[in-house]
């Protein structure tokens, strides 16, 4: 009988976790690995609402069920990477180990500023924070978020839409919101929809706070007030401040390992079949491939699909039939969500109205899929 072959998945977010539901699907013919330090998936873009629904957290943090007789979850932080040995160095809360590898897929993405992301907070207990977060906005009355791109716009309208009482304002440094490149219809709906929440925005202003500035920059924390917000001319009174601008790659260990790997901006640098660069059996997937897109979630699933069937390929087919990345839209793509009854979208050449964004994916923010692929029903409450 001959041995299967072993595939480990370095980041169980989009792109790890479709990996690994591929090859669950090949029923026991491989042994995937799974190495990440959460003992669950967290559907990022879906934990917008934690800010604004009390209990939230527990439909976004979803425990890992991976199926298959030797298939399993490795809970750690991967440390190294040897391309020539094959392995991966894990340390866990039993020290380090090395797994051993014949294909691999790094899938580490990046991590913003908590709350948008608890990549930074996962050693303190991530989910007691996000509903200490949701009872300290509860409890605020005037809320800022610096940063209006997709994330931004998101949280900043959950909080507006389920308490439109409280004074939200949303502070972004350049002309339109989420993503200049969109086409003037798209900013035209989204303006229109916001407007429609209430939620005050000020573009093209440069945010600080007087004595603040290493605060603004911790990603592992948001501020509290009272404290006075400088937008250009305005001074803006807040008693939360949540930064939602900027991101950092999750590379430490690349780094370390195989900085010539890295480009300038620290991603990994990959072909068009998004194989590592000087590899044929290590893949990068997700947010750390070097490649000319947005960092968005279904990019991040559809470049696992990418890796997992082409390592598929190389074992059964002998490489033939890979495919390459392709099959994404062409243009300017974001679907955003303004609280569970709004949103716009533009996808390629198609524009999205509130309408179609609210069912598609404003209404329950995807949670029961991503449970799916979990191989899990979402509780009811």
């Amino acid at each position: 009988m001959a041995t299967k072959k072993e595939i480990v998945v370095v980041g169980g977010g989009y792109a790890g976790m479709t990996v690994v539901k591929f090859f669950e699907a090949k029923q026991n013919k491989y042994k995937v690995t799974l190495i990440d330090p959460k003992d669950f998936f967290y559907h990022t873009y879906g934990g917008i609402r934690n800010v604004a629904v009390d209990g939230w957290v527990d439909s976004v943090c979803i425990p890992y069920n991976i199926k298959g007789e030797e298939n399993k979850h490795i809970k750690g932080k991967a440390t190294k990477i040897d391309f020539e040995g094959n392995k991966v160095t894990v340390a866990g809360s039993d020290g380090e180990v090395e797994v051993p590898f014949d294909y691999a897929v790094i899938c580490t993405g990046q991590t913003n500023h908590f709350p948008a992301n608890i990549g930074a907070v996962l050693d303190k207990s991530p989910k007691e924070l996000l509903k200490k977060t949701y009872a300290e906005v509860n409890a605020a009355k005037k809320v800022v978020f610096i940063g209006g791109g997709p994330t931004g716009v998101e949280m900043a309208a959950e909080v507006k839409a389920a308490h439109p009482e409280k004074e939200v304002t949303l502070l972004h440094s350049k002309e339109h919101l989420v993503n200049s490149n969109l086409p003037p219809k798209f900013h035209k709906k989204l303006d229109k929809e916001i407007g429609k929440l209430g939620l005050t925005v000020k573009t093209e202003v440069k945010a600080s706070i007087e004595g603040q500035d290493e605060a603004l920059s911790n990603y592992e924390d948001y501020i509290r007030g009272p404290v006075t917000v400088n937008a250009g001319s305005d001074k803006i009174e807040a008693d939360l401040v949540f930064m939602t601008v900027g991101a950092k790659l999750n590379n430490d260990f690349l780094k370390e390992s195989c900085p010539e790997k890295l480009t300038d901006r620290g991603d990994i640098k990959v072909n068009e079949y998004l194989q590592v660069e000087g590899t044929t059996n290590v893949f990068a997937a997700g947010d750390i491939s070097a490649r000319d897109e947005r960092k968005l979630a279904f990019i991040a699933q559809k470049h696992g699909q990418i890796a997992a069937v082409n390592i598929y390929k190389m074992i059964e087919k002998q490489g033939k039939g890979m495919v390459k990345k392709d099959g994404l839209p062409k243009g300017p793509t974001n679907v955003v969500s303004l609280g569970p009854k709004s949103g716009v979208g533009q996808v390629g050449g198609i524009g999205l109205g509130p309408f179609m964004v609210k069912n598609v994916k404003s209404k329950s923010l995807v949670t029961k899929a991503h449970w799916a692929l979990n191989n899990q029903k979402m509780p009811k409450k």
